[in-house]
């Protein structure tokens, strides 16, 4: 189980790498729409865990 949480963590945290290598590297500029896509992903991964967890143990 602890391969699948790290795998999923991993997942969810790719597209915000690639989002900071393009704001630092490529100079890219960060708009408001996706700091909030991202605030969603990353919450909508943390639900997900928190729920799955919650149901193998009960």
């Amino acid at each position: 189980m602890e391969a699948e949480t790290s795998a999923i963590i991993m997942l969810i945290l790719y597209p915000m790498f690639a989002i900071g290598f393009a704001i630092v590297f490529l100079k890219e500029v960060l708009n408001p729409q996706m700091i909030i896509g991202g605030v969603l992903l990353v919450a909508a991964g943390i639900y997900l865990q928190v729920h799955i967890k919650k149901r193998i143990a009960g």
